[in-house]
């Protein structure tokens, strides 16, 4: 009894697309990507009042952000992600890449 072609040829099969969909794991997103570039991005809280909102995307895929607050009057300024909890209203800043 010994493993037939066919077999060898459906494991490697299965092998080729199971390393295809991780490479691709790690390329589309994951724990490596710019931080102005998440995939999905969320509200983050700065202080206890203080947030940064995700409201669009620039051109080279860079999340833009606004900041919200109960208290303070609305800032309309577009802001950047340059790392976790750090805002910036300069794109060339942002880290999107």
């Amino acid at each position: 009894m010994g493993v037939r072609p066919s077999q060898v040829k459906r494991a490697g099969l299965k092998i080729s697309a199971l390393l295809s969909v991780s490479l691709l794991a790690a390329c589309v997103g994951g724990g490596g990507e710019a931080p102005g570039a998440l995939a999905e991005p969320k509200i983050e809280r700065l202080s206890e009042r203080l947030f940064m909102v995700p409201v669009a995307r620039d051109n080279r895929g860079c999340v833009l952000y606004r900041v919200r607050s109960p208290k303070r009057q609305e800032d309309r300024s577009i802001y950047w992600r340059v790392a976790p909890g750090h805002f910036s209203t300069d794109p060339e800043s942002a880290r999107c890449a």
